[in-house]
């Protein structure tokens, strides 16, 4: 693969991942401390990625018209003499409102650059509420969202994962509110896991809740959903608790990813035998009629396709529609600082076949589709103003989904072939004869 490095402005930045990681937390609540410009790009986010999750009332002076994250609002005079006295107030007055088990105070960039030492302080507020208190460093000098939500994650399991005796189902690592469509694919791998009889002991990420991440040390292993945010976290349960993570686990996309994901687990409990590929192939034979509907029409095989979202998404996604669907993907663009270190074995077939992109500015996302002229773009909200073929979005920041459209496991496969199908046939050189 050819390689281009340039500056992102895709990601959000560090202090937004570990609010998202906090917030994806329920009985957990994120406040940052810093002023209301940090609060308002923070609290916009969560509020569209998790809309369903608990809110507060916007007219409380805290919560600056939002209906997510509080905010210290600490302004010069706090930086100049010291500001523990807006946080000790704001720690006491989240906790009499929200009642939560856990506050992370978030410490924007004038927090973090001054340095102030609030450990003592949350010491003996922890003691006073009886709630656990966790200070994470985010400043966005750091880096980006992927940054600060490892750094969030890591910091909830230093204070609360404990070993256990007994022993549950399995841990699931990653789900991020800053995944696209993170609630849809996190509900079609609980299905595909209980129609395994696989139970799942707790979830590391959006979608769960600080009981379940109390109890992460009754996990069997920990599966991995999205390594280049994970797998920090997993590799901290293993040191920390003896937690095994499953390495070289496939991940769910297309019918065959999805089968190895079930093989992988199933095997990892000593029921390898058990494993059933009958919904695998029931997805197979539905999707048959409209793959072949493309190919006579040629618009299918031999197509290009540019993809552009998180490493996790964008690779092996990739290797779906070049394996599967024989549509090679001649641009990927990676988003984020997370890579992790098998991502060049995970691209496969792709090596040699793709320009690489880490993470590509605007400008350079224009170049390379002028060279490549993509049939197809897989991506996010931000390349859709000015792609030059069939879009589709996939990943942060996208429109909701509204329905159960999920793009991991055998329901991600019937919601993929759909998008691609309509975008080929409706979209592609004008031609909309079906």
């Amino acid at each position: 693969m050819s390689v281009a490095e340039h500056c992102s402005i895709d990601l959000p930045c560090a202090m937004v991942g570990a609010v998202c990681a906090i917030e994806g937390l329920r009985g957990a609540v994120a406040v940052v401390n810093g002023s209301t410009a940090c609060k308002y790009l923070a609290g916009s986010v969560v509020e569209m990625q998790d809309p369903l999750g608990p809110r507060l009332d916007p007219r409380w002076p805290g919560a600056f018209g939002q209906t997510r994250v509080p905010c210290t609002n600490i302004d010069q005079e706090d930086v100049i003499f010291g500001m523990a006295g807006k946080v000790e107030a704001a720690l006491r007055e989240v906790h009499r409102r929200c009642r939560p088990r856990l506050m992370a105070l978030v410490n924007t960039c004038a927090a973090a650059a001054i340095g102030e030492d609030l450990t003592g302080l949350a010491a003996v507020l922890e003691e006073k509420l009886g709630c656990s208190i966790i200070i994470i460093d985010a400043p966005g000098f750091l880096g980006d969202a992927a940054v600060g939500w490892q750094r969030a994650m890591e910091a909830v399991v230093l204070k609360t994962a404990r070993p256990m005796e007994e022993e549950g189902g399995i841990n699931i690592i990653g789900p991020s509110l800053l995944h696209g469509n993170w609630a849809n694919d996190l509900d079609e791998i609980r299905r595909l896991l209980a129609r395994c009889d696989i139970p799942v002991n707790a979830i590391l990420g959006a979608g769960s809740d600080l009981a379940q991440v109390e109890s992460l040390g009754r996990g069997l292993v920990n599966v991995v959903l999205a390594p280049d945010w994970g797998l920090g976290a997993a590799k901290l349960l293993e040191e920390r608790l003896g937690l095994p993570f499953l390495k070289d686990l496939p991940l769910p996309y297309g019918i065959e990813g999805t089968d190895g994901f079930l093989r992988a687990i199933l095997a990892h409990l000593g029921r390898g035998q058990e494993f059933c590929g009958e919904e695998g192939e029931s997805v197979r034979r539905r999707i048959i009629p409209y793959l072949e509907d493309l190919d006579r029409k040629g618009r299918l095989g031999g197509a290009a396709a540019a993809l552009f979202g998180r490493p996790s998404l964008a690779i092996p996604l990739g290797r779906w529609l070049y394996e599967y669907l024989g549509v090679l993907p001649v641009v990927i663009g990676l988003k984020g600082s997370a890579v992790w270190e098998d991502w060049q074995k995970e691209a496969g077939p792709l090596a040699g076949e793709t320009r690489l992109l880490f993470n590509p500015h605007p400008l350079a996302v224009q170049e390379a589709w002028a060279e490549a002229r993509p049939d197809l773009i897989f991506g996010s909200a931000l390349e859709r103003p000015w792609a030059p073929g069939a879009f589709i979005e996939v990943d942060y920041p996208m429109q909701p989904l509204l329905t159960m459209r999920p793009f991991l496991g055998y329901r991600g496969v019937l919601t993929l072939v759909e998008e691609i199908y309509h975008a080929l046939m409706y979209y592609v050189l004008g031609n909309c004869d079906t």
